[in-house]
């Protein structure tokens, strides 16, 4: 039947046998346009599957960002702990550096400072010297016959009258005058502004002192005296210089009788 001529006619589809066959009918919307319709729903489902795959980009980003943030935090805290166990480490490194370094200035029987730390200071006060001209002066002290202590009297008498000599020279300096052992039974003592004169008198002074201090400290029997070369500082003069020039002076006064000051020329 064709539609033109039932609805002309107006009869109803409805009114046509079983199984007739309308043709020219109107078609739907859905026939008419199936393939937009196939267009649309592509665009949808592809469009739906871009904003899944974005949304499930975006979760797994956040995951991601908030997880590298918790681990940059756990090794921030890491590195501030291990910063501050590495600064303990330091300062307590660097206070067994001074322990070591002063006690490897130290002579382990008398206590006093030893030859490097001596030999630092001496430098030290040339320079000044130098810069200043404000002089110095030092001072060389032995015991006399040390040797014939020992035989006599044992090595523990020996010790006992070097710590003494050490103790009685410390006691007879002034604050910053510097006293040290130089080597066996040599003392040697640093001056800062004594010139020849002061630093003769005051030797002669310390050598009196000794004699009194060790003759009745040390033992009943023994009475120890010390021979001692003074020297000053001079212009364009080494160290070296200084302290042979004391050197020489002590030995002129072991060879002219001991128990003497001597101020080196």
């Amino acid at each position: 039947f064709d539609q033109k001529v039932l609805d002309e006619w107006k009869i109803s589809a409805s009114r046509l046998p079983a199984g007739s066959i309308i043709l020219y009918g109107e078609k739907s919307f859905l026939q008419e346009h199936w393939q937009l319709v196939l267009i649309v729903a592509a665009i949808i489902t592809l469009q739906s599957g871009l904003i899944f795959n974005l949304v499930r980009n975006i979760r797994r980003r956040t995951k991601a960002e908030t997880e590298i943030r918790l681990l940059n935090e756990s090794l921030e805290g890491t590195v501030a702990e291990r910063t501050l166990e590495l600064s303990d480490a330091n300062a307590k490194l660097a206070e067994l550096n001074q322990v070591l370094d002063h006690t490897s200035r130290i002579d382990a029987l008398t206590g006093l400072y030893n030859r490097r730390h001596m030999d630092e200071r001496l430098r030290e006060e040339l320079e000044v010297f130098k810069r200043l001209q404000e002089e110095f002066s030092v001072m060389i002290a032995d015991i006399d016959d040390f040797k014939v202590v020992n035989d006599t009297h044992g090595h523990e008498v020996g010790d006992q009258v070097l710590k003494i000599l050490a103790e009685a020279l410390c006691s007879s300096v002034r604050e910053y005058d510097i006293v040290s052992r130089w080597g066996g039974e040599e003392f040697l003592l640093l001056l800062p502004g004594l010139g020849e004169a002061d630093a003769y008198d005051r030797a002669e002074k310390l050598r009196s002192k000794v004699q009194e201090i060790t003759c009745s400290q040390a033992d009943p029997f023994l009475c120890v005296t010390i021979t001692i070369g003074v020297a000053t500082i001079r212009e364009n003069e080494s160290v070296s210089q200084l302290i042979n020039r004391a050197d020489v002076a002590l030995y002129q006064g072991k060879y002219s009788g001991k128990n003497k000051s001597v101020l080196a020329r």
